[in-house]
């Protein structure tokens, strides 16, 4: 993740463990070129290495077992050797330069830009998510405002869902109608405990999720969309 001082906070708390993102630091350095090559060409050679660790592990499809003894053994070092680099040439450089102020941005995150390497499962950056998440961000303009709250909270549960979907190769059209094929058959089978989940932690509106499943499935249904007792029983609560 971006680590902005908001996320401070998470530091100490237990069950959490924050990552530092390497193309952000990276990202640092590409833009003090200009300014220092040699220094910015010499960090983005070190990083450069720390992803050549990365495909290496990529191309000889590693478990995450084995990506992180890879990391231990090749990606540590590089990392230690880096964080020396650093501390030895912060002094040297202007404190508001774009490399000053690359250095100081990396260093002050090290502890948890270097956390990647004990779990073969944590990744050395978050390009994944941001990538993901690139076409709400490039369409928020276009739907700013959710409404209220809840239907902000409706939104996120839908993205996610979508996301997961197209991280997985499944067709979310599909993947919906199916859902919502189960979802009543599910709330026929356990009513009580159903209701229970959708209506306090989601809190979902289970007719409006089902009015949006309609629209998926084409506006040439045959017959007027009726949402089943029970889902009507948790619209009308909410």
């Amino acid at each position: 993740m971006y680590l902005y001082a908001v996320y401070n906070i998470y530091e100490n708390k237990k069950g959490v463990l924050p990552i530092g993102c390497w193309a952000h630091s990276r990202r640092h350095f590409s833009d003090s070129l200009k300014e220092d090559k040699a220094r910015a060409s010499y960090a983005l050679e070190q990083i450069g290495l720390l992803y050549d660790v990365e495909r290496r592990a990529d191309q000889e499809q590693l478990s995450f077992e084995e990506r992180s003894e890879l990391r231990c053994r090749l990606s540590y070092p590089i990392m230690v050797a880096f964080e020396k680099w650093m501390v030895n040439e912060y002094p040297k450089v202007l404190p508001k330069g774009r490399i000053g102020q690359a250095i100081k941005y990396t260093h002050g995150i090290y502890h948890k830009l270097s956390r990647y390497h004990l779990d073969g499962r944590l990744r050395i950056d978050n390009n994944l998510a941001e990538n993901a998440i690139r076409g709400i961000a490039l369409g928020r303009g276009n739907w700013l405002f959710c409404g209220n709250h809840e239907a902000a909270e409706n939104a996120a549960i839908l993205y996610s869902m979508m996301g997961c979907c197209k991280a997985s190769g499944v067709n979310f059209r599909d993947w919906m109608i199916f859902f919502d094929n189960s979802l009543q058959i599910a709330f026929v089978i356990a009513n009580g405990e159903l209701e229970l989940i959708w209506s306090n932690k989601f809190r979902i509106n289970i007719h409006k999720l089902q009015c949006f499943i309609l629209r998926l499935k084409g506006s040439n249904s045959s017959s007027p969309f009726e949402p089943t007792g029970i889902s009507r029983q948790l619209a009308e609560k909410h």
